[in-house]
C-alpha cells in the first residue's frame, strides 16, 4: 500500500489521501516519526480533517513528541467520535512515555478515498 500511496503522490501531489496511506503503514510498522512527516505533509493539503489530526496525535505519541494539539484539534472537528475521544483522553495525561506507551495500543483513523 505505501508503494502505491506513492505513486499516487506522483500522480496528485495535492491530495491528503496518499500521504494518510503512507502514515497509516508506518503506524502499523511501528514508524511513528516516519508516520508523523507523511502526517505533516497530508495536513498541509487537508489542514481540516479530523482523521488527519487523529492520525497525527496517534503518529507523534508514538514518535515522543507533543500529540496534544492535534488531538485536539480532531476532538473539536469530530467530537461525536468515539475514536478521537478515546484518542484525545489517552494522549492528554502523562508524561511523554506514558503518551508513547498509549499511541502503540490506540486505532487509527483509515483513510477516506476522496475522489479529486
Amino acid at each position: 500500500a505505501r508503494i502505491s500511496a506513492r505513486d499516487a503522490l506522483h500522480a496528485s501531489a495535492r491530495r491528503a489521501v496518499p500521504h494518510h496511506v503512507i502514515a497509516y503503514c508506518e503506524i502499523g510498522a511501528a514508524r511513528f516519526a516516519a508516520a508523523a512527516r507523511a502526517l505533516e505533509r497530508g495536513l498541509r493539503q487537508d489542514p481540516h480533517s479530523w482523521a488527519l489530526r487523529q492520525a497525527s496525535a496517534v503518529a507523534r505519541a508514538g514518535a515522543g513528541l507533543d500529540p496534544r494539539r492535534d488531538a485536539r484539534l480532531a476532538l473539536a472537528l469530530n467530537p461525536g467520535s468515539e475514536l478521537v475521544q478515546e484518542t484525545a483522553s489517552a494522549l492528554s495525561r502523562g508524561d511523554s512515555r506514558a503518551r508513547r506507551r498509549a499511541a502503540v495500543r490506540l486505532a487509527v483513523a483509515l483513510p477516506e478515498r476522496k475522489d479529486p
